[in-house]
């Protein structure tokens, strides 16, 4: 069953294939946050079939960057989509924002690889570790192209700083304004110099074969951060099946870090997401309730 193309996604999509093509199949990635991806499948008139990514983004910007930056990634090496038309925007539906065609990446993501059985989930936490690390390895190289001043630089004060700043009702709770009081010095005090990311490791964003990584998607947050904040939502959304493995711990212990080091990282996230995603209220859900116990746990780890 299809997801609905306007007729404005299908000019767009078709422009780029022969008279004669017809759209035979188009499905959002994920259903849930819309405007998001679309997978589009084509039929060509020689009987071949193609399929293609209908990229668009809850994010402001969020195709802008991505698509400005997905050619430079390539030039570096990195298995991206390659963009294949222009950036439009619907006359008639402002709601669906900025939108382009991108080429469809073969692979499985690990989140798929990680739910196989436990020898793929072992696989998929290594690639994952590898596909975070090669990300880091682009800093430099980035930083000697013109889109380096254009990505959004983040220290871990500045996003506490964004937080606070948009923090709504929840910088009125005693929770909330007195860990962001606690937490300030600690991340002050945190020199690790910023990497270039993606914006979000979930394992969704990276595909293999089984043998290797064959594609990196989902440019749409990349910025320079914190190394090691992208693992914190692994435990905030409880992400399955990986953080009940362990993957936070394994990532630490590689890269020589304590409970302690992270714990300032984890309690700027679980601000961010209370921030963002949960309503002050007293009758606060499980999720919520999650969230705050990982924000307690991790300021009793503070120095």
């Amino acid at each position: 069953m299809s997801d609905f193309l306007s007729i404005f996604q299908e000019n767009l999509i078709l422009s780029l294939f022969p008279h004669g093509a017809r759209i035979t199949q188009a499905n959002y990635f994920q259903s849930d946050y819309l405007p998001s991806p679309m997978r589009v499948l084509i039929s060509l008139p020689n009987g071949e079939q193609r399929n293609v990514v209908l990229r668009m983004s809850r994010k402001p910007f969020g195709v802008e960057r991505e698509t400005r930056l997905l050619p430079i990634l390539s030039r570096f090496g990195l298995q991206v989509p390659t963009v294949l038309s222009e950036i439009k925007s619907d006359p008639n539906d402002a709601h669906a924002g900025s939108m382009t065609v991108l080429s469809f990446l073969s692979g499985e993501s690990l989140q798929t690889w990680s739910c196989k059985s436990a020898a793929d989930m072992e696989m998929a936490s290594g690639m994952l570790f590898e596909a975070v690390t090669r990300l880091h390895q682009l800093t430099e190289p980035l930083a000697q192209e013109k889109i380096f001043d254009w990505l959004p630089r983040k220290s871990l004060a500045d996003e506490l700083q964004d937080v606070v700043r948009a923090a709504g009702l929840w910088i009125k709770t005693a929770v909330f304004s007195e860990a962001v009081e606690k937490l300030m010095p600690a991340l002050n005090s945190i020199q690790t110099p910023l990497v270039f990311s993606n914006g979000d490791y979930q394992p969704g964003n990276f595909l293999s074969n089984g043998k290797e990584l064959t594609g990196f998607v989902d440019f749409e947050s990349a910025c320079f951060e914190d190394p090691h904040v992208g693992f914190a939502k692994y435990r905030i959304y409880d992400l399955h099946p990986l953080n009940k493995a362990g993957v936070v711990e394994r990532y630490l212990q590689i890269n020589n870090l304590s409970e302690s080091d992270f714990a300032p990282r984890l309690a700027a996230r679980c601000l961010w997401t209370l921030q963002n995603e949960i309503p002050v209220s007293e009758r606060i859900g499980d999720y919520g309730r999650h969230v705050l116990r990982l924000l307690e746990n991790s300021l009793k780890l503070l120095n």
